[in-house]
C-alpha cells in the first residue's frame, strides 16, 4: 500500500549523561493505545492520529528499561491501502494512480473518474468506463489514444464534422468539397495538389494537363511535324 511509516531511534544514557550500549535482546510492548496492533517487533496503526506506546527493553544481562512514546500517523479512512496523507479521495475507496491517487477508477486504467471536484480538463478520465482511453484534448468525443477503433483521427478538431463526406475530418481536410479526396490524399507526389488542375478556378468540371506535361507534349508534337515535313520534302 501507500501507508506511513515511523522509525524510533532510541539512545540510552547513564546518570552521568553518557550514552550506553544497550545490547537489547528483547523488546516487550507492554501497553499500546487504541488504533494500534502488534506484528512481531512492529507496531501497525489501524487508525490515524496520536498513539501512545509503552515498551520494555531487556538487555543481555537481564536489566530492563521502560520506554514511553507518543507517535502520530495518518490513517486510511476508506480502507483502500492509501494513507489519508496522500489519498486525494480519503473517504472513498479508490484505485486510481495517474491523475489522482486513491480515487474511484471504474475501468481500472489508472485515471480517476471525474467528479464535482475534478473534471476532465483537470486530468480526470474522459472515458471512465473504457479501459485504455482516458483523454480527449479537443472534446470531440474521440479518444486521443492511438490503436483504438475510434481513435481521434484529427486531434484538435471535431472528428464528427465532415461536410463533403469523404471520410476526412474537415479540420485535417485540405480539399473540403472534393468528393475524390481519397485519390488526392494518396497522390504519389504528396504535394497537396492533383496531377490534373483546373485553371479557370471555377470548378467547371473541365481540367487541363499539368503545365510541365503540356510543354513536353508540345515539343514532341513539333518534332513530329518536322519529321513529317522532311519526309514530304524528300519524296518530292
Amino acid at each position: 500500500g501507500y501507508g506511513d511509516s515511523r522509525t524510533l531511534n532510541i539512545t540510552a544514557y547513564d546518570e552521568y549523561n553518557n550514552s550506553l550500549n544497550l545490547n537489547i535482546s528483547e523488546v516487550n510492548f507492554t501497553v499500546i493505545g487504541s488504533g494500534l496492533s502488534i506484528d512481531g517487533a512492529n507496531i501497525l496503526a489501524t487508525a490515524g492520529g496520536n498513539h501512545s506506546i509503552n515498551a520494555q527493553f531487556i538487555n543481555r544481562v537481564g536489566d530492563t528499561i521502560q520506554f514511553q512514546s507518543m507517535i502520530f500517523v495518518w490513517g486510511d479512512s476508506d480502507g483502500d491501502g492509501i494513507s489519508d496523507s496522500i489519498d486525494r479521495c480519503p473517504y472513498h475507496f479508490g484505485n486510481s494512480t495517474w491523475d489522482r491517487l486513491g480515487c474511484i477508477d471504474e475501468d481500472g486504467d489508472g485515471w480517476s473518474n471525474p467528479d464535482t471536484n475534478w473534471n476532465v480538463s483537470q486530468g480526470a478520465d474522459a472515458f471512465p468506463s473504457r479501459s485504455g482511453a482516458w483523454s480527449d484534448s479537443d472534446f470531440d468525443g474521440f479518444p486521443n489514444q492511438f490503436g483504438l477503433i475510434d481513435s481521434d483521427s484529427c486531434e484538435g478538431h471535431d472528428d464528427s464534422i465532415d461536410l463533403d463526406n469523404d471520410g476526412f475530418v474537415d479540420g485535417c481536410d485540405s480539399f473540403i468539397g472534393d468528393d475524390n479526396e481519397q485519390e488526392i490524399q494518396e497522390d504519389e507526389n504528396a504535394d497537396s495538389s492533383d496531377n490534373l488542375i483546373e485553371e479557370d478556378g471555377a470548378r467547371s468540371g473541365f481540367t487541363e494537363v499539368n503545365p510541365e506535361l503540356r510543354v513536353l507534349i508540345f515539343v514532341i508534337l513539333i518534332m513530329g511535324l518536322v519529321i513529317i515535313w522532311l519526309r514530304i520534302r524528300k519524296t518530292s
